[in-house]
């Protein structure tokens, strides 16, 4: 008797990422990263008012539950799940509310870096306000961005009140400093 997976998050999105897994695996070669912004999965639970889907968890366990039927690995959590919840729970301003509507246009590829919190690691940026925004000191743990990186998202700690801060910083900006 074959072994017959049940479905828990069926629908459009569940099939469509079965369909993706599945001809990654028959072809024997990795899925770029590119594929959550050409399929639009980084766009599920941004906000309809972003641009987004304004989908639900459940839609994200429908696209996670698809990949996961053949162990394709991508970054499809941190992208399409964390980034959009730290942004959607961040003060929506001017900057927050268009880094969202690039992210559904998929003019932007946000990644998450370091630990999500202070608690977690002691070595987390300083970031300390300055005349014309903020200053960054301090260094992140290593991490491997993508072609299609544009963002990346970190959090650090105020050097005034030590509180958490969460830091968003372009690509090419980081990588110079590097």
């Amino acid at each position: 008797m074959a072994f017959e997976p049940e479905v828990i998050f069926s629908g459009v999105l569940f099939e469509g990422a079965e369909r993706v897994a599945r001809n990654t695996e028959s072809h024997g070669a990795a899925t770029g990263t590119s594929i959550i912004q050409e399929m639009g999965w980084s766009s599920t639970l941004i906000p309809e008012e972003n641009g987004g889907y304004g989908g639900t968890f459940k839609d994200m366990g429908s696209l996670l539950e698809g990949m996961a039927s053949r162990a394709v690995n991508l970054p499809i959590i941190t992208r399409c799940c964390v980034v959009p919840g730290m942004l959607g729970a961040a003060p929506g301003t001017q900057a927050v509310q268009h880094l969202l509507a690039q992210i559904a246009e998929g003019q932007a590829c946000v990644e998450l870096a370091g630990p999500l919190t202070w608690r977690e690691s002691h070595a987390v940026p300083q970031a300390s306000p300055a005349a014309e925004g903020w200053t960054l000191t301090g260094t992140l743990d290593a991490i491997e961005l993508t072609d299609d990186c544009t963002h990346v998202l970190f959090s650090a700690v105020n050097t005034d009140n030590q509180a958490a801060v969460v830091a968003i910083v372009d690509a090419q900006q980081l990588l110079a400093q590097s």
